[in-house]
């Protein structure tokens, strides 16, 4: 893990002047979202009290007030005069959204297909996330198992539109969540209907799962997916969400919000992205697209530049699926970097160089020559994503270190 220059040794007395021991940061749970503005850094809160209590966010600190911030800023311009603090400029050339509601179904050539009211039934909540809620449902006249998907905040619908947007340009791929179609009530409401993957997400299903035995004859054991599984799992998962994330960039997409909790696994042990909903459209030509700084970021899912100049790429999700492939092989850990301190630590401390260490399963060769190159700090140094998948298979292949894994069995429970 990088550290601190030595040159900083004043760093905590730097954190106590800035007064963030004192005035301390906003949690948000297990979301990992945070408002990152140049005067606090908090979460959005869930409003929402009807639904269940395992949803609600619990706030403990105050953010930082807007003195501190720059001073933070301050100290890293200082620090490492290589980062640059002013946001990068882009062209305004982007894709423009339709964030309407979605049109009733007498409108022609829809991307999607109007699914009627009448036509699905809903089983109650199965998963609640940041800002939508996840039912199981049926559509009636085909009999299909669908995950109904609807916002429960004011500012769902936005990102609802913005993931239907999203998924009706793409066309259907193994990796990507499939989109059924839309429902609207006749209101100002609608849901998103997709394909149902029935083991939710794969953050979920490592963190559910076990060490068997630390060095079985895996010839005695009955190993049947999906009650238990082996090491190259894990290679097989790390390899669908590249090819979505390939396919994804192929059609000038940047996911924006790529974490193993926007993973799905279904009933085949396939990955699937998800969760379109922060996720931003390129036109040929462009590079980067900018972040709107007052609005919900997975902070510690993010590279630095995404950071600092609220701006991102396919090269910052290239950073972002090293922490999500960091995430899977560490059994659904939360990326802290640091065991304390808080997030704005956090954030200077990776803008200096520091890094995830490497997790108990994961080979040095893979954490040296993917997790690492994932997370260089000049974009165009990162790995692209063939090489990334050739590296994955390179390493399956010719890893020695990896026979000391081949043996290791995970039991889902």
């Amino acid at each position: 893990m990088g550290q601190i220059p030595d040159d900083f040794s004043n760093y905590r007395d730097f954190i106590e002047e800035a007064e963030i021991e004192a005035s301390g940061y906003t949690t948000c749970g297990n979301y990992g979202y945070h408002n990152l503005t140049r005067d606090e850094i908090q979460p959005v809160e869930n409003t929402d009290n009807s639904e269940d209590e395992n949803t609600t966010i619990r706030s403990e600190n105050r953010a930082p007030s807007v003195k501190s911030w720059w001073r933070i800023f301050k100290f890293l311009q200082k620090g490492f005069p290589r980062i640059r603090l002013t946001r990068r400029q882009t062209t305004n050339r982007n894709v423009p959204l339709n964030l309407t509601t979605p049109p009733c179904q007498d409108d022609l050539d829809l991307p999607y297909r109007i699914i009627p009211v009448e036509d699905i039934s809903l089983d109650p909540v199965f998963d609640a996330g940041m800002f939508a809620n996840i039912r199981a449902g049926t559509i009636i006249s085909t009999s299909a198992k669908v995950a109904v998907k609807t916002g429960h905040l004011p500012s769902s619908k936005k990102g609802l539109l913005n993931e239907l947007s999203i998924l009706s340009r793409l066309q259907e791929h193994s990796n990507i969540v499939k989109l059924h179609g839309v429902v609207t009530t006749g209101s100002d409401r609608f849901l998103i209907v997709l394909e149902m993957c029935e083991f939710r997400s794969l953050k979920s299903f490592v963190m559910n799962s076990t060490l068997h035995n630390e060095r079985a004859d895996v010839r005695d054991l009955d190993i049947r997916w999906p009650n238990s599984y082996k090491i190259m799992n894990f290679f097989r998962w790390s390899l669908d969400i590249a090819n979505g994330l390939e396919f994804l960039h192929s059609k000038n997409v940047i996911h924006v919000d790529h974490a193993l909790r926007n993973v799905l696994l279904d009933k085949s042990g396939t990955a699937k992205l998800t969760d379109f909903g922060m996720s931003m459209l390129l036109r040929d030509g462009d590079t980067y697209r900018n972040l709107s700084s007052d609005q919900p970021l997975p902070v510690r899912w993010m590279a630095p530049e995404s950071l600092m100049q609220f701006m991102v790429s396919k090269n910052s999700d290239i950073w972002s699926y090293g922490v999500t492939i960091w995430e899977l092989f560490s059994l659904g850990r939360n990326p802290k970097l640091l065991d304390e301190g808080n997030l704005v630590e956090e954030i200077i401390h990776i803008t200096g160089g520091g890094r995830l260490t490497k997790p108990l399963y994961v080979t040095q060769t893979l954490y040296d020559d993917l997790l690492m190159k994932c997370w260089k700090r000049e974009e165009f140094l990162r790995l692209s994503i063939s090489e990334i998948k050739s590296k994955l298979w390179e390493i399956m292949t010719q890893d020695v270190e990896l026979e000391d894994f081949r043996y290791l069995v995970f039991q889902w429970r």
